[in-house]
């Protein structure tokens, strides 16, 4: 729901492509977040799924370097209700 939310922003707002953090998380499936993403933008013509993997390549490590350099949040646990 909260991305066919942010579709439905990012397409009233003028945005050509959407992603999400959650494809960042190893406590997350890429395949369903991508599904969703999909699912969700196929719903807004013009708007497309970006599905970048940052698990791959060096990207994780990037990733993890720009958390510290920018001092961002970085919860290490999946965010669902049985993880608290």
């Amino acid at each position: 729901f909260r991305l066919l939310r942010a579709a439905e922003y990012a397409s009233q707002n003028g945005f050509e492509a959407l992603t999400t953090t959650l494809a960042s998380s190893r406590w997350k499936s890429l395949e369903q977040v991508d599904e969703a993403g999909r699912w969700a933008c196929a719903r807004f013509p013009g708007l497309i799924w970006w599905g970048q993997n940052w698990r791959k390549g060096g990207l994780q490590e990037r990733r993890s370097e720009i958390i510290r350099e920018q001092n961002f949040y970085n919860q290490t646990y999946c965010g669902c209700e049985f993880s608290r």
